[in-house]
């Protein structure tokens, strides 16, 4: 089973608000400036750049399910969990999901992804391009953060769960 996963309106103005501000950055540059504030502005907006080209490359494209397996789809390959150890699956609108704050990732340029922490959850990894409408899957030691658009992908991801209980911080 396949499902897309499209960005949600925050992560849509995060992205054209930062693309925006690359090229804001670049325009002296390309007008043929070359004072000093055009060669710190080069600097930035390369910066910008490789802080964009990763964004998208990590960037969450889609889910799949094949072989036992959860396919996350991404530009740079493919992350594959295995759905062998699948605890349980809950939608964080619905529980108690406390405070959330990101530690080691990405929240909003292209999705969300990366490591964050959340003091009723604990720490999860997400492969999310929502930042508030996702599901969080326990696998025991670690938890994964998913957004697929389609509903009927988290019912399929259901048949794979081996103990279904209360999310475990």
């Amino acid at each position: 089973m396949h499902s897309k996963a499209t960005l949600d309106k925050t992560a849509k103005i995060v992205t054209v608000f930062v693309l925006l501000l690359m090229v804001v950055i670049l325009y002296p540059i390309l007008k043929g400036n070359k004072e000093i504030a055009s060669i710190i502005s080069g600097f930035f907006d390369l910066l910008l750049f490789f802080v964009i080209a990763f964004c998208y490359l990590y960037s969450t494209k889609g889910y799949n399910i094949y072989n036992g397996n959860l396919i996350v789809e991404r530009p740079i390959g493919k992350k594959i969990l295995p759905l062998e150890n699948l605890l349980g699956i809950y939608d964080y609108k619905k529980i108690e999901n406390g405070f959330t704050i990101r530690t080691f990732g990405n929240g909003g340029i292209f999705g969300y992804f990366g490591y964050f922490n959340n003091d009723k959850i604990g720490r999860f990894k997400m492969y999310s391009t929502k930042g508030k409408d996702f599901y969080i899957l326990d696998f025991g030691k670690e938890k994964i953060g998913i957004s697929p658009d389609q509903p009927e992908f988290i019912e399929a991801l259901k048949g794979y769960v081996s103990k279904p209980d209360a999310p475990q911080s």
